[in-house]
């Protein structure tokens, strides 16, 4: 794994650009970095996938990097307000991409946690065709009460909300708000339920390495 160049804190993994068949971009969590999500590849298997990995902007504590500073369910304002500079590191994760060569239809967006929520709102404020968005342990920011307005149209990219069944900390009620809002605007969103708690399922992985294997066609 390397930082890419030109690229401030984001690096790059897996299959060399001209002979993969998809690009992931992957989204640590909260308290995590790059190399959590590094960590996967070996169970998805990466032979085919050119892997970039942005790095959350906010430290933390030292070594560990954030999206946004509060929780999914506090202060949406100065969240949102965060939110604006980790889109940042999208866009030049996802134009390097179209640099070296991929089209949106290659590209599979997979986050962990509050990098799943980074993902999420992501695709709801800049709607593209891609391939796939993986969301782990993943929701839409703010609270229940929250009045969040989109207007896109959603394009039928395949949406899978992996949630915990024992999560403490995205209870069901908020995976469901977000599916159901999803939903609404026209995506092609799914709930898939793991017995697990916040962390990565080892089954979920294997699961990713499946739909991989069959073009992320999804079936239930």
């Amino acid at each position: 794994m390397k930082e890419i160049d030109g690229l401030e804190k984001v690096w790059a993994t897996g299959a060399s650009p001209n002979l993969a068949d998809y690009a992931f971009v992957m989204a640590h969590g909260r308290g995590s970095d790059v190399s959590d999500m590094q960590s996967m590849l070996p169970t998805v298997g990466s032979s085919n996938i050119y892997c970039v990995m942005p790095r959350g902007p906010l430290e933390i504590m030292p070594g560990r990097y954030a999206w946004y500073p509060f929780f999914w369910n506090e202060n949406l304002t100065e969240n949102m307000r965060y939110l604006n500079m980790s889109f940042e590191l999208l866009d030049h994760s996802i134009q390097h991409l179209y640099d070296v060569g991929f089209k949106d239809e290659q590209i599979v967006l997979i986050g962990h946690s509050q990098g799943a929520n980074l993902l999420i709102e992501y695709f709801l404020a800049n709607p593209r065709p891609y391939k796939a968005l993986i969301s782990m342990r993943g929701c839409v920011l703010g609270n229940y009460g929250d009045d969040r307005d989109f207007h896109n149209t959603l394009p039928p990219t395949l949406v899978l909300l992996n949630a915990g069944r024992r999560d403490p900390y995205i209870p069901m009620r908020k995976t469901d708000q977000s599916f159901n809002m999803m939903k609404r605007l026209g995506a092609n969103v799914y709930k898939v339920q793991y017995e697990a708690g916040h962390g990565v399922h080892r089954s979920e992985l294997t699961d990713l390495k499946k739909l991989l294997a069959k073009n992320f066609n999804y079936e239930e």
